[in-house]
């Protein structure tokens, strides 16, 4: 079935309000990364040949937590433009940026968060990358909701984006002869052992997906029988079952 936003124009304004927000910050994290690399060659540690502003855009671009705040920034942006996520690509560039965010966060904090410089403007682009930027997108999805938008559908296009950022990442490090992060770099670890963990990266994708819609669900269940409470004899409808 054709998808069919259940909102209330008084909740689109609100919500349209509220991604204006969070894309102007957005936004400013994400240029903030550039215009650090730019200026502070401590920004990417490189042999001092290579460390030139170009250079360390070029570089910088084939990072995950550089794709995943920039697919924020842009999803938080069409969310304003269509805020009834009418077209299946808005909302699922929506729950593209929700995940990448999250393996962003996860990520960074398990295995990488002791292993890169935290002094000058590192530390504050690290911290505005890794840790701001997942709280804004991954907070917003849990509170402020775009309820009923994660789906087979949508879960299952959360993957092209990463997907891409990958080929391009292998790219840029055979051809610079530097990858953005050393489990796949093959001078340092065999083929397969490189495939083994994007196979656990994978993995892990799905079961965000899976988590984030067992969230969706219950949050609508939640809202459906507050709405029920609340208006006595109303039928209680919700968008779940307009989106395959």
């Amino acid at each position: 079935m054709p998808y069919v936003s259940e909102d209330k124009p008084a909740s689109m304004r609100t919500r349209r309000v509220w991604f204006s927000i969070l894309t102007v910050a957005l936004f400013a994290a994400f240029l903030f990364q550039i215009i650090a690399a730019w200026k502070d060659p401590g920004v990417a540690i490189y042999d001092s040949s290579m460390n030139t502003p170009f250079i360390r855009i070029f570089l910088i671009s084939a990072y995950f937590t550089v794709w995943s705040a920039g697919t924020a920034a842009f999803a938080a942006l069409f969310v304003v433009l269509q805020p009834d996520g009418e077209t299946l690509a808005v909302r699922a560039l929506w729950v593209t940026a929700v995940m990448m965010t999250t393996l962003t966060a996860v990520i960074y904090q398990m295995y990488m968060g002791m292993d890169v410089p935290q002094e000058g403007i590192y530390s504050s682009v690290n911290t505005v990358m890794h840790r701001v930027v997942p709280a804004l997108t991954v907070g917003t999805f849990l509170t402020v909701g775009l309820r009923g938008w994660v789906s087979s559908k949508t879960v299952g296009r959360a993957f092209i984006i990463p997907g891409l950022w990958l080929l391009y990442a292998i790219g840029a490090g055979y051809f610079a002869h530097i990858y953005p992060y050393i489990f796949m770099d093959p001078t340092f670890l065999p083929l397969i052992e490189i495939a083994k963990i994007f196979g656990k990266l994978l993995l892990f994708g799905v079961f965000l997906g899976v988590a984030y819609w067992l969230y969706d669900k219950g949050a609508i269940y939640f809202l459906a029988r507050v709405r029920e409470k609340n208006t006595p004899g109303a039928v209680s409808t919700s968008v779940e079952d307009d989106i395959g």
